[in-house]
């Protein structure tokens, strides 16, 4: 299943795989990027410069096959699991991105006098990083 985002993308490697006739294919698709499917193709990868993928691996490839009905449970929770996943992830960077703007607002406030530095104690300073330790723990 390629994405639409990679239409027209080259790939060094292209095996194509037809739709599993023992079930769903996106949890084909979801054990084929499984840690145990990918740790199996690099065992059979060969190539001193360019690792390159071997075919006779992905007919050996060893995976779970479960009922298809449960194939499709397992592909559908996956699929709702990672989305999640990518929205918790895009807020995130957002916020990162957000606490970058704002840090360096501040540092151009106090570097250009447009807020008062100067008033600031050590010991003002130093408590609040004893907060933000104790506060942590």
């Amino acid at each position: 299943m390629v994405p639409e985002e990679f239409d027209g993308a080259n790939c060094i490697d292209l095996i194509i795989i037809r739709k599993p006739t023992f079930g769903s294919e996106w949890f084909l698709c979801w054990s084929l990027a499984s840690d145990v499917a990918v740790r199996q193709f690099a065992e059979g990868s060969g190539g001193a410069i360019q690792q390159h993928f071997n075919i006779g691996t992905a007919m050996n490839l060893v995976v779970a096959v479960p009922p298809p009905d449960e194939q499709t449970e397992i592909a559908n929770f996956l699929r709702e699991a990672t989305s999640k996943m990518d929205l918790l992830i895009g807020e995130a960077e957002r916020a990162m991105e957000l606490l970058r703007e704002r840090r360096t607002a501040i540092i151009s406030a106090a570097v250009t006098g447009k807020i008062e530095v100067r008033d600031v104690s050590r010991t003002n300073i130093a408590g609040a990083a004893s907060a933000k330790k104790v506060a942590m723990a």
